[in-house]
């Protein structure tokens, strides 16, 4: 895929002012076009009467345009477009903001206050990361300010559903000049192997890790890793702390390993446990899965 369109959820918040700085630097490294998404609510919906309401909805309007005009200023692209939507289904309402952008990633933030920005990470980002139709990248703030992303961590179960997150990482690691690391990370089941067939096993998973590393990275061969935790989680991302990852990037679904879990609440754990920004790419039979059911 080639990225020409990044959304950016945002609000008034420090997390979605750091969404939108992320969305903004990928787009000088891709040459994307970059728009900020803003969904206002309307309001409690036990207001007494519907002028009451309609008054809510008004405020919140203002108030979220006020936001967005001292945001792009704040962050000195007053060029950058916004857009604002009523939503009373938030994460729907991003992911239709999103598909009618034709935006080919969306980023969010990851914990808030006010605003959409509240539910991050929580149940609209889950949502979000569910629902959308593109990569979601999820911005988690591990320094005071917005770093380039120099260490990138591609993890992949060697299934054809986990090309997804192999393609969308040899673009972005070419447009980033930063390195890459393949990993494939060990569950539980391998743990009773014996010692030969265990030493066999890993260095057929190397060998197969090395030519997906030929197939995908031109120039320099990947890193490749082999990883073990008490779960796929902690495997992933007790590697990342570890060597100081920037960015993880996984596939949204799958059947077997690594990739069965996606989009499921071990999905929604490493997006919320990482220590550092989480990539969610979008396999091509999930797309046509979500096409056919509306979801």
């Amino acid at each position: 895929m080639t990225i020409r369109r990044i959304a950016a959820a945002v609000d008034a918040s420090e997390p979605a002012r750091r969404a939108a700085e992320r969305a903004l630097s990928l787009a000088v490294h891709t040459k994307a076009e970059t728009m900020l998404v803003h969904v206002y609510d309307a309001g409690p919906a036990e207001a007494s009467t519907i002028l009451a309401a309609e008054g809510i909805v008004e405020r919140n309007r203002e108030a979220g345009k006020r936001d967005m005009k001292a945001l792009v200023a704040e962050l000195g692209a007053p060029e950058t477009p916004t857009l604002s939507r009523l939503g009373h289904d938030v994460p729907g309402t991003i992911c239709e903001a999103a598909r009618e952008l034709e935006a080919d990633l969306l980023v969010v933030g990851t914990i808030g206050r006010t605003g959409v920005s509240r539910f991050f990470l929580g149940s609209v980002a889950e949502n979000v990361m569910r629902r959308a139709h593109c990569p979601v990248w999820v911005e988690r703030p591990s320094d005071p300010i917005i770093r380039d992303v120099n260490r990138l961590v591609v993890c992949t179960d060697l299934s054809p559903l986990s090309e997804a997150a192999l393609s969308l990482s040899a673009e972005l690691a070419a447009e980033l000049g930063c390195t890459v690391e393949l990993v494939y990370a060990f569950e539980a089941p391998y743990r009773g192997l014996s010692i030969d067939v265990r030493r066999d096993l890993i260095a057929e998973l190397r060998e197969q890790l090395t030519q997906l590393g030929s197939k995908y990275f031109e120039g320099s061969a990947p890193r490749v890793t082999i990883v073990e935790g008490a779960n796929v989680v902690d495997g992933i991302t007790a590697h990342a702390s570890r060597i100081s990852a920037d960015l993880l990037v996984l596939a949204s679904h799958g059947r077997t390993g690594l990739s069965r879990v996606f989009m499921g609440s071990v999905a929604e754990r490493v997006a919320r446990f990482a220590p550092c920004s989480v990539l969610v790419a979008r396999s091509p039979v999930e797309r046509s899965t979500q096409g056919a059911d509306g979801g």
